[in-house]
């Protein structure tokens, strides 16, 4: 391989600290691993193995409170996290002791008022110390402590919560509403224009089987008024009248139900349904 090649290789310095570790020099391992947990950057795959390996090291150097120190990390953020069958004592020793003490680290965010906002409810190794928001266009915004200010647009796609190092330790995605036209994502049932067809539809018979009606009714009032006429012809008159009136009826009944089911929809419906996306997913939200 040709020097310019040798050169356009990056070795990891984990790599060379591996190396040290196989040749029993724990020490000079130790703090290459330390260092690059310090110089921060790390995702949180990485922090966990670089603070496993530290633990390790440090075990094997008889710095048990060290090794505590780290493995306390790893298993703050991966409670499940098992040492592999036949592990020295050493090392198993403080391994133990961390997790006897330790408990998992519990973050929640959100994005309210041009702030993104991690709330910390259980740290015990203090570990949280900074924040960092990943914008839908890419960039990432970091700061101290658990509050940022943020850009209205773009959105928010990720919030981390970092280590007073800027290690990613936690990670949540965020929900955005989506643009939409109002109305246009709800069902068919959900909409209130629905029910005010439904309604007028309904009065409209109403009115119409109330004019029958009423046309039958003073037809029969005139052949009776008039005498002469055959008991069936007036019969068939009241009948069709009695029919008419049950149109009517039934109608008007469907006109105020679609009406107030219509009021009610809207006044439910008005803004409180929104799209909502992830990465991963779509979902709906709003109430009924």
């Amino acid at each position: 391989m040709s020097a310019s090649a040798h050169a356009d290789v990056v070795t990891d310095p984990l790599v060379e600290a591996k190396r040290l570790e196989s040749q029993l020099e724990f020490e000079p391992a130790l703090v290459i691993v330390e260092k690059l947990i310090a110089q921060g950057g790390n995702e949180r795959d990485r922090f966990l193995e670089l603070n496993l390996f530290a633990g390790k090291l440090a075990a094997g150097l008889d710095r048990g409170a060290v090794a505590e120190e780290h493995f306390a990390r790893v298993l703050a953020l991966d409670p499940q996290r098992v040492l592999p069958d036949g592990t020295s004592p050493k090392i198993t020793g403080p391994f133990d002791a961390a997790r006897a003490r330790t408990t998992l680290l519990r973050v929640t965010a959100k994005v309210e008022a041009g702030t993104a906002s991690l709330a910390v409810e259980s740290d015990v190794l203090n570990l949280v110390g900074g924040i960092a928001v990943l914008l839908v266009d890419g960039r990432e915004l970091r700061g101290t402590g658990t509050q940022l200010a943020i850009p209205s647009s773009p959105r928010v796609d990720q919030i981390s919560a970092l280590d007073a190092f800027g290690n990613r330790l936690w990670t949540q995605t965020i929900a955005q509403p989506l643009q939409r036209v109002p109305g246009t994502d709800r069902p068919i049932y959900a909409r209130w224009q629905l029910y005010a067809v439904l309604g007028a539809g309904g009065l409209a018979a109403g009115g119409f089987g109330a004019w029958r009606m009423h046309v039958a009714q003073s037809e029969f009032d005139r052949l009776k008024a008039e005498g002469g006429h055959d008991f069936s012809q007036l019969r068939d008159i009241e009948q069709r009248g009695d029919k008419w009136a049950l149109v009517a009826n039934i109608g008007f009944g469907v006109g105020a139900a679609g009406v107030l089911a219509a009021t009610i929809v809207y006044l439910t419906h008005r803004d409180e349904s929104h799209v909502y996306a992830t990465p991963s997913s779509v979902g709906v939200v709003g109430r009924f």
